[in-house]
C-alpha cells in the first residue's frame, strides 16, 4: 500500500489521507479493470463479445466516445 500510494514512511499516515487500494482483476467476477492500451475490440476479443455490447453495458462509465477508456475504469463483461 506504501508503494502503491508513493509514501515514503509508512508509519505515517493522516487523518483524512485519501489512499488508493489496488483492485485485482479475479475479484471482480464478469468485470475487467482496463489497462493502458486497452480497447473495447481488444477486451472484446479475449472474452469473446462484441465491442458494442461491452460499451452498451457500461455507457455510464465510459461516456458518450466508445473509443475512450480509461485505465482503472471497471468494466462489466
Amino acid at each position: 500500500m506504501a508503494d502503491y500510494n508513493n509514501i515514503k514512511d509508512p508509519n505515517k499516515i493522516y487523518e483524512n489521507q485519501i489512499l488508493k487500494i489496488p483492485l485485482k482483476a479475479e475479484n471482480l467476477p464478469n468485470k475487467y479493470i482496463v489497462k493502458k492500451g486497452d480497447t473495447l475490440i481488444k477486451i472484446a476479443k479475449v472474452y469473446g463479445k462484441d465491442w458494442k455490447e461491452i460499451y452498451d453495458k457500461n455507457k455510464a462509465v465510459i461516456g458518450n466516445n466508445p473509443n475512450v477508456i480509461k485505465p482503472g475504469q471497471i468494466l462489466y463483461i
